[in-house]
Order: C-alpha cells, then sequence, then structure tokens
C-alpha cells in the first residue's frame, strides 16, 4: 500500500513484482526461483474492443497476436487472456482496472 497525503492508494501486485524484480537484478540479487514475475507492456487493442489485445510491444518492436483463452478469477475490473504472437511465442496478459497491460513474460 501506498500512502498519499489523502489517504491510502492500492498499487497493483503485479506492478510490485515487475519493481522488485528490477531492483534485484540491478542490485545484483539473484531473485527467488518462485517470484511471481509480470512485466509492464503495450498492448494494442482494436478501437471497437479496448479490452482485446490485437498487438503488443516487445523489444521494441510490435508482434500482432492471437487470442487462444481467457483468464478467469482475476479481481473485478480486470481481463486476462492467454496469447501466441505469430513466431509462436505464448504469454499471458492482463488489463488492470486502470488500463496498464502487464504480461507474465520477461523478454
Amino acid at each position: 500500500m501506498v500512502f498519499t497525503g489523502g489517504g491510502p492508494l492500492p498499487v497493483s501486485s503485479r506492478a510490485l513484482a515487475q519493481a522488485e524484480y528490477d531492483i534485484r537484478m540491478e542490485g545484483g540479487w539473484e531473485p527467488p526461483v518462485d517470484m511471481e514475475r509480470w512485466i509492464h507492456l503495450l498492448v494494442d487493442a482494436r478501437p471497437h474492443d479496448r479490452w482485446r489485445p490485437h498487438r503488443v510491444q516487445l523489444a521494441e518492436a510490435w508482434h500482432e497476436v492471437d487470442v487462444i483463452g481467457t483468464v478467469v478469477g482475476l479481481a473485478e475490473g480486470e481481463r486476462g487472456f492467454r496469447v501466441r504472437t505469430r513466431t509462436g511465442a505464448e504469454m499471458t496478459l492482463v488489463r488492470e482496472r486502470l488500463g496498464h497491460w502487464y504480461a507474465d513474460v520477461r523478454y
């Protein structure tokens, strides 16, 4: 939880997981094998369906994705998708309530 002048502000567990991983790597500490790993990334959705991913930006290049499934059991206001890139790489994408996208892979 992050506190502001007006009170607590909830912080995404995925954002915290990415920050912790980045700090560990920068400090030269090995992250635990079972550490949750999410990365924030840019996702482009089609104009008529802002929830459904169309392409993702990985390593500074855009890659089209095919949705191969959906994720259930997420928090209210979140949507999750299992996607595959044209190269065959698969990942889970989650769009959080405030519109930020996270993937369960590190590229």
